[in-house]
């Protein structure tokens, strides 16, 4: 008997962990005890309850008169019971939200080289950008302490900031592996079946341009915006296009649907890429290439093939990287455009460059160069996330020549830095540490300096974790 009543349920906690009916979780908390009331009330010792519940501070209730000394009632709704119950039901040993958020929130500012008082700057500017109640600067770095320490879940409207200013989806926030999800229990999955084949079956082809257009969108916001505040809105586009071809039956349905997923997954592959999701970034590069033999489109799948390439460089695996580009090519064949063959090429001499083939490096740049198109048109038509032109290839061979320290790289960087797209803030931050880089194999320290602090400033815009490691690479050789 506890507080005069016999409880519903008596929970001890050791170092195993606690059970509770068929549910078994993994924490790790002190011994006690804590048991559920009539009133659906959960009590524990102060030290562990909240812990346990994986609740805020401000689902706790007050003391009552009269009850057991030294515990502390929690409220948990039916939902809280549910979301605890499937940490065992649907994954063994898989541990609840509050356990994991330590890996993924603290991996993503390390990612981002903020301390936690960055952090707290950064939620209270971005909360008075966009007119939000946040809590107080002492609580605030109470609350990042908590996040980290598995103390304290992260509420939706904490998370919603943290994605945007972090660049992760809400899996890689909490620390969750993803895939988990909760089998149906519907009565009747066949008529949520049939219900959603039928919804498939009628994307039209103005959906699907529609589609293409959101992926427009988002690639231009990218290109002047940078990935990190989009996180939410490409996640969502990405899972919509998903559902669509997951559910659609025939070919003629699926192809189209499939098309827009193969360039909007390497759209969201390359802002993951960027913002230093390197595994988000791998899975989308599959999923866009998945996407484009399902819809028979070799130049959609050469593109996702050339820019995983990217993913092995920045692993450091070159010499892997300049196989996979060579065999993008291959795939690509007769179907692939002279502009895509061009940034094919120009990909590939950037990526022997690092691998430290010069003379292959050469080579590909004189044939990016022959294969271009004349003119300043930059836009492919058949292949819209590819942008290349004369000067465009103007800068893409000074950032080969300077990594194989060429001095022909400085003059075709200035060059580039002259005709390039203000609009392109990524691509300027790239240049401006190309630049660097080349000065540096000059002995010319000043000028690469100077074009590194200018590098540093839109990259920080931009949010870029990639565009940000490369600058403090270079910078260590100053």
């Amino acid at each position: 008997m506890l507080g005069g009543r016999a409880p519903l349920l008596c929970v001890v906690i050791g170092p195993s962990g606690w059970s509770m009916g068929t549910y078994a979780l993994n924490w790790c908390a002190p011994v006690g005890c804590i048991w559920c009331a009539p009133d659906v009330k959960w009590f524990g010792r102060r030290d562990f309850s909240i812990h346990l519940s994986g609740l805020p501070l401000e689902n706790r209730v007050p003391q009552r008169p009269g009850s057991q000394q030294g515990l502390t009632p929690v409220r948990l709704t039916p939902h809280d019971l549910r979301q605890r119950g499937a940490c065992w039901r649907y994954r063994s040993g898989f541990t609840c939200r509050a356990a994991h958020v330590t890996n993924g929130l603290r991996a993503a500012r390390n990612a981002r080289q903020w301390s936690q008082e960055r952090l707290v700057h950064e939620i209270k500017q971005h909360a008075k950008q966009h007119v939000l109640t946040v809590a107080s600067d002492a609580s605030l770095r109470v609350y990042v302490s908590e996040w980290e320490n598995g103390r304290r879940s992260i509420s939706e409207r904490y998370a919603k900031i943290l994605r945007v200013l972090l660049g992760v989806t809400d899996d890689e926030l909490q620390g969750r592996t993803a895939g988990v999800v909760a089998p149906s229990v519907e009565a009747n999955g066949y008529d949520e079946l049939v219900s959603r084949i039928d919804a498939a079956r009628n994307v039209s082809l103005t959906m699907v341009n529609t589609f293409m257009d959101q992926t427009e969108l988002l690639r231009t916001m990218d290109r002047q915006m940078g990935a990190a505040s989009l996180i939410d809105q490409m996640t969502g586009h990405l899972a919509t296009l998903e559902d669509a071809l997951t559910f659609a039956v025939l070919p003629e349905t699926r192809r189209p649907v499939a098309r827009a997923l193969a360039g909007a997954a390497t759209l969201a592959a390359w802002q993951a890429l960027d913002v230093g999701a390197i595994e988000r970034a791998w899975r989308h590069y599959e999923l866009g290439k998945h996407a484009a033999k399902e819809a028979d489109e070799p130049m959609y799948l050469a593109h996702a093939m050339a820019e995983q390439a990217y993913v092995l460089c920045d692993a450091g695996r070159p010499e892997t990287a300049v196989e996979l580009i060579r065999n993008a090519q291959r795939a690509g064949g007769a179907a692939m455009s002279p502009r895509l063959t061009a940034w094919l090429y120009a990909a590939e001499a950037e990526i022997c460059a690092k691998a430290g083939l010069p003379d292959d490096c050469h080579r590909a740049l004189d044939r990016a160069m022959r294969h271009l198109p004349q003119g300043e048109e930059a836009r492919d038509p058949d292949m819209l996330s590819i942008f290349l032109n004369h000067g465009h290839l103007t800068r893409w061979r000074g950032n080969a020549l300077a990594l194989i320290g060429d001095d022909e790289a400085v003059q075709s960087l200035y060059e580039a830095l002259d005709a390039i797209d203000p609009t392109f803030i990524r691509a300027s931050a790239g240049l401006r540490s190309d630049l660097a880089q080349a000065h540096l194999a000059r002995g010319e320290y000043d000028q690469a300096l100077d074009q590194l602090r200018q590098a540093r400033l839109l990259a920080n815009r931009t949010g870029s974790v990639r565009q940000r490691r490369r600058i403090e690479q270079l910078t260590q050789r100053l």
